[in-house]
């Protein structure tokens, strides 16, 4: 989902281009079957995943990857996703957290991942425990069959409860999907997103201190969408059985 020209609020810059570049290497590199959203209103976003709820079967994997405004209501410190149709100060057309949430409940693909790039993106996905197996032998197959066994609800975040940078100097890409797009070309075996968040967060961290920025990743497994401690692996298509 990659969301740019908003109705309301203020146009992004890179939030498409960060989305089809995802997808592209998703796609060619990773065998990734993908579904492209492109300025998608509430009930776009809301029926896509409606879909998967119906299609997908527990063998299955899902990466949700979303960028464009994100908004907190600091009252209730909800966090909420806000797709092109969403007013400044009307949540009627924001997707909420807990909305999200429900829908991870519902999906029964067992390794699913969001990697969100959005303001206070961390708040959108809350989670009180962070329950992911300790980093094993990359040459064990029990031990990555035991990763994929486990249901797996992650979030990969591009900051906190914090605004984020949609771009610098001139960007094509933000901060956070650039840095994504790089580590996911230059992997070349099994990737656990526990080693992608690392990296991913050094990065992103560093980049933005040079411009005296502060952004620092999040990566939390998904308790109230029911995580149960595994990791999602990207494989690319040269070692997939």
């Amino acid at each position: 989902i990659g969301n740019n020209d908003y109705q309301y609020l203020t146009k992004l810059e890179t939030a498409v281009n960060g989305a089809r570049a995802v997808s592209k290497i998703l796609k060619n590199k990773y065998g990734f079957e993908v579904v492209m959203l492109e300025n998608a209103t509430r009930t776009m976003t809301l029926k896509a995943m409606n879909r998967y709820v119906k299609q997908l079967k527990k063998s299955d994997n899902l990466l949700i990857y979303y960028a464009g405004h994100g908004q907190i209501n600091e009252k209730t410190k909800t966090g909420y996703w806000q797709p092109v149709d969403a007013e400044e100060d009307d949540d009627t057309n924001w997707i909420s957290g807990e909305t999200i949430n429900n829908k991870l409940v519902q999906l029964r693909a067992n390794n699913i991942i969001v990697i969100a790039d959005s303001c206070y993106a961390g708040l959108v996905h809350r989670s009180s425990t962070l329950p992911i197996q300790p980093m094993g032998q990359e040459s064990d197959e029990a031990y990555y069959q035991n990763l994929i066994n486990l249901q797996t609800r992650l979030a990969l975040t591009s900051g906190g409860n914090q605004p984020v940078v949609d771009q610098i100097r001139g960007d094509s890409n933000s901060i956070f999907t650039g840095a994504l797009i790089d580590l996911l070309q230059k992997n070349k075996g099994i990737l656990r997103m526990q080693k992608l968040a690392l990296d991913l967060g050094s990065r992103v961290s560093r980049i933005a201190s040079a411009d005296r920025l502060k952004q620092i990743p999040e990566f939390k497994g998904l308790d109230r969408a029911n995580h149960e401690g595994g990791d999602f692996l990207i494989v690319p298509k040269k070692l997939q059985k």
